[in-house]
């Protein structure tokens, strides 16, 4: 019984810091235009999915956007953004946890497909559509150069997060 609540104080702790990573990473170290953001949240997210799977990956996105929000608002808050945040996390853990679901290669594309081009492309520009009112073709238009920076970026981040050795020696730490 201790070995598990050390475990679960461990694993806790960890999502702290990787959501107060990913808040600074996503706040105050982006790019930020009217529809656009571009910036390193892929980083703890990743390291999250690789590490704890589905759930944590989803707390850390929600727990991130709507701290990150309450500490660095940027307009309205709108809960679109935040499901848009917990879907993300969702697939990222999905696909990047297990290593038996294929290489990581394949599994990277899937989650970056579903994040970037159906989530951050399709959803995202509805919810800022609906937020300013403004036409979805149009945004969508502007949006696709977001896309086409971030899908490459995200890639090679997620890429060099799953080979790096020290991450794998992290997690049997951690699950032992």
């Amino acid at each position: 019984m201790f070995q598990d609540r050390r475990k679960s104080i461990q694993m806790l702790t960890i999502l702290s810091l990787l959501t107060a990573l990913h808040i600074i990473l996503s706040r105050f170290f982006a790019f930020n235009a009217w529809n656009i953001r571009i910036g390193f949240a892929i980083i703890p997210s990743a390291v999250c999915a690789l590490l704890y799977g589905t759930l944590p990956t989803v707390a850390l996105a929600t727990a991130s956007d709507i701290l990150g929000f309450m500490l660095q608002p940027s307009g309205t808050y709108f809960p679109g953004f935040t499901l848009s945040s917990a879907l993300c996390g969702a697939s990222l853990g999905f696909f990047l946890h297990d290593c038996k679901k294929g290489p990581l290669l394949l599994r990277a594309l899937a989650a970056i497909f579903i994040n970037r081009i159906l989530i951050t492309l399709f959803v995202n520009t509805l919810w800022i559509s609906i937020l300013y009112g403004s036409p979805y073709r149009g945004v969508l238009l502007t949006r696709i150069w977001q896309v086409a920076i971030l899908v490459p970026f995200h890639f090679f981040i997620i890429m060099s997060l799953g080979g790096v050795k020290h991450l794998h020696f992290l997690k049997r730490q951690l699950t032992t």
